[in-house]
């Protein structure tokens, strides 16, 4: 049997609203105006806002560069085993749009983990580790 476990913010980072091409325009101004360090900072700020964030505010900025222009979308429907989505309530990308690649998936299940933002990993470890553990329960 096989299984795959998708998480994050959806299939791809293309831009294509004018609302997301700010987002992601001031965040490289932000880099090159006053550097990674600031950068860090506000996009830390908003994604990690608690306290107990402090490491994951700090290297968060490691991994956002690289994801511009990626996107798998056009090949999800060719995703033909047992899928868990796991989704933050409070994450850039509505709920609702993992709803609709999950309806594109022959078999697929969307969890959504609240009180949660774009890292749910690393910030709701217990609840996100709950879920997979409750998807390959049900499947074994």
């Amino acid at each position: 049997m096989w299984m795959s476990i998708l998480s994050k913010s959806g299939l791809e980072l293309v831009v294509r609203t004018a609302r997301k091409r700010m987002q992601i325009l001031q965040r490289f101004l932000i880099v090159r105006l006053v550097g990674m360090r600031k950068m860090g900072e506000v996009l830390g700020g908003r994604l990690f806002p608690k306290p107990e964030q402090a490491e994951l505010r700090r290297t968060y900025i490691d991994s956002m560069r690289g994801l511009v222009g990626w996107s798998v979308a056009d090949r999800v429907n060719a995703i033909d085993c047992l899928t868990l989505v796991i989704a933050a309530d409070e994450d850039y990308t509505p709920v609702t749009v993992k709803e609709a690649y999950v309806s594109n998936l022959k078999q697929a299940e969307l969890v959504v983990i609240e009180d949660s933002r774009h890292a749910t990993p690393a910030e709701r470890p217990e609840a996100f580790n709950q879920a997979v553990m409750a998807f390959l329960a049900q499947r074994v």
